[in-house]
């Protein structure tokens, strides 16, 4: 039912969309992770459907954020609870601890290294594939360099291609076209070689 709704508001069949919504959007209840980013797509198309709150947002999400940073979602408004661990340093960070912030950059920027790195081992010298995954890269870099620590929350914390679908249209929906593109320069840098976001490095998280 998902696919077939955003079928018909890609073909611009809004009214048939909202009849269905209105008969059968019960079903979406079902899966709230598939519903929630069903309406985030679907008004991003121009259909009159109702943002999903933030509860319901981070509800969707709660199996599908790395646990290091689920401290933090609380201070970005998306509240998904918290580890056992307590403190983490990327709740410091969101919560404005310039250290924890500039450790977070320096872990992210490693880690996106780590991932380019090995993505540029299997692509030809000179070729569009790698010129664009440098070319992200950078942008990246730049993004990160400049941005302040819930916007590297959102980007680095989610587990796999639907959560980080899910948080980009979150931010085009809060106006964040930014940090929408981030997520998904680096999806196409993930996820083309079926690699998964680690979580933070021990070295990255406090003690309770």
């Amino acid at each position: 039912m998902a696919e077939y709704l955003v079928s018909l508001a890609l073909e611009g069949r809004v009214g048939e969309v909202s009849k269905l919504l209105d008969g059968e959007g019960w079903l979406l209840r079902r899966s709230p992770y598939v519903g929630v980013a069903v309406r985030l797509l679907l008004k991003r198309l121009g259909v009159k459907v109702e943002k999903p709150e933030a509860w319901e947002v981070a509800g969707a999400l709660r199996d599908r954020i790395d646990r290091a940073f689920q401290p933090a979602f609380l201070f970005i408004g998306l509240y998904i609870g918290l580890p056992e661990e307590g403190y983490i340093l990327a709740a410091a960070a969101v919560r404005g601890d310039e250290n924890a912030t500039s450790i977070l950059k320096t872990s992210f920027l490693e880690w996106l290294g780590e991932i380019v790195g090995e993505q540029l081992k299997g692509l030809a010298q000179s070729s569009k594939e790698r010129e664009a995954v440098e070319r992200f890269h950078h942008e990246l870099q730049a993004f990160v360099e400049k941005r302040d620590a819930r916007a590297l929350v959102q980007l680095w914390a989610p587990r796999n291609s639907l959560a980080r679908f899910v948080l980009m249209l979150w931010g085009l929906s809060n106006g964040d076209e930014e940090l929408a593109r981030a997520h998904a320069k680096l999806a196409s840098i993930i996820y083309e070689g079926e690699a998964a976001p680690k979580a933070l490095p021990r070295s990255c998280r406090g003690a309770g």
